[in-house]
């Protein structure tokens, strides 16, 4: 049985944090279920790691849940909105 790392559910746990970051840069998909998925979403609205987005991007692409279109929709726009800041 895969487990979430329990690192990445503590809200006081600084990103610099050695521990919280090899535990988000070796997570899978198999260790996603629907309990977890929403503490990637916060921690990526959270985060100003390109890295640790693009993870979290890449982990909850594929996990069926619905309520993931809104988030997808709102990182889109945002990712849009920077990159439309960002050209001359």
């Amino acid at each position: 049985m895969n487990i979430f790392p329990e690192i990445l559910s503590d809200e006081n746990v600084k990103e610099s944090h050695t521990g919280f970051s090899n535990a988000l840069l070796n997570l899978s998909s198999k260790h996603i279920n629907p309990e977890n998925f929403e503490t990637l979403t916060r921690i990526y609205k959270s985060t100003k790691q390109i890295h640790y987005r693009n993870k979290i991007l890449k982990l909850l692409y594929d996990f069926p849940n619905p309520e993931l279109q809104q988030f997808f929709e709102q990182a889109y726009k945002k990712k849009d909105t920077l990159i439309r800041k960002s050209m001359p």
